[in-house]
């Protein structure tokens, strides 16, 4: 349960079940499934139904996900979209590279599905998600390169320093 001892790291290392309906207001859905009489709040949101207390086990969460970039957002008053462009997309040449909340202005990456009826390959449409930070990032196997590459160059892009040394080797650390 969210209490006042529970810091945003160990937010981001808890179990979670996503909700089947949530409103579309993120902090309202936050509280929802974290405050301790929310109507999404139950044991298995938590590390705790397998035996485990608070900091014992690290399991990946994506609303923890989503509620450390909330948090951080609200920190700096800037959407998490717009930093995720100006401190990854933008200085990696990420230009084809969105978040699943945004509406891509063009058709970057066809996402498809064998539909049953026809057995033929359909395309689904352009969707939001709320909850985008948890991974809904729509790009290019082109752009993903970018980004590759300079996690394999230790944060460099053709010999700028894009992502510290440090940066890298957090985000290459389990």
């Amino acid at each position: 349960m969210l209490d006042s001892q529970v810091s945003l790291y160990n937010l981001m290392t808890e179990e979670e079940l996503c909700p089947s309906q949530v409103d579309v207001n993120l902090p309202k859905f936050f509280r929802q499934y974290l405050s301790d009489k929310g109507t999404f709040n139950t044991p298995q949101n938590y590390s705790q139904q397998y035996g485990y207390s608070v900091g014992e086990v690290h399991i990946y969460s994506n609303i923890a996900t989503d509620l450390a970039a909330y948090a951080l957002a609200n920190k700096l008053d800037t959407p998490f979209t717009a930093l995720s462009k100006r401190y990854v997309f933008t200085p990696l040449n990420m230009h084809n590279t969105y978040w699943g909340l945004d509406t891509p202005s063009s058709d970057v990456a066809k996402r498809l599905y064998l539909d049953p009826i026809t057995m033929q390959p359909a395309v689904y449409p352009n969707y939001r998600s709320i909850t985008y930070a948890d991974g809904s990032v729509i790009s290019t196997a082109n752009d993903l390169t970018y980004f590759l590459k300079a996690a394999m160059n230790k944060g460099k892009v053709d010999g700028k320093q894009v992502f510290s040394r440090n940066m890298v080797n957090l985000m290459l650390s389990s």
